[in-house]
């Protein structure tokens, strides 16, 4: 939309001899969108960072989603300076996608600023160590951690690698074993 504003000067109540000057301007009620979105993980959390837009901010509505799933809102943010926010209660090794809504006056919005991340998998459970048959190899034996978002399996001992199991997400929550050699 297009305003026209005037601007007139007064001294005690009375109007300047100066002329009223009629500036037109196109002013938007749609704030832009957020920019420099980024993202960090833990186990059970995503905090997002952004860069505030120009223009007014009334609020921002944060969303978010699971791979197969659809967004919904997680939060609304009413302190327009905000320029972070941490998404906890997620679980862990799953990949959600969020979105942030910049609204304006009137609730008029933007398009969304969005981002995908994996939450970090839990560790996993229930180590065992077992002896083997005296060749200087142990056994490991644990319980695979459950969500999407792991590989494989990294075993050390102190800062030295004994050794790599693949893995599948079928395989969470299953007992695995791993013949390390103990190095000398």
């Amino acid at each position: 939309e297009k305003y026209d504003f005037k601007v007139v000067t007064y001294a005690n109540n009375n109007q300047s001899n100066i002329s009223r000057e009629t500036i037109s301007s196109t002013l938007s009620l749609y704030p832009n969108s957020v920019t420099n979105l980024s993202a960090s993980e833990s186990t059970n959390s995503v905090t997002l960072n952004w860069t505030k837009p120009l223009g007014y901010i009334k609020s921002y509505k944060v969303y978010y989603k699971t791979a197969s799933g659809s967004y919904s809102l997680y939060t609304t943010i009413t302190t327009p300076n905000t320029t972070s926010y941490t998404c906890t209660g997620l679980s862990s090794g799953t990949k959600y996608s969020f979105k942030i809504t910049t609204l304006g006056r009137n609730e008029n919005y933007t398009s969304d600023a969005t981002i995908s991340r994996y939450t970090k998998p839990s560790a996993p459970t229930n180590y065992s160590i077992y002896c083997d048959d005296g060749q200087g190899r142990v056994k490991l034996k644990w319980t695979q951690p459950y969500g999407n978002a792991f590989d494989r399996v990294d075993v050390y001992i102190g800062s030295t690698k004994l050794g790599t199991v693949s893995t599948s997400v079928s395989s969470a929550g299953s007992t695995t074993y791993l013949f390390v050699d103990i190095p000398n």
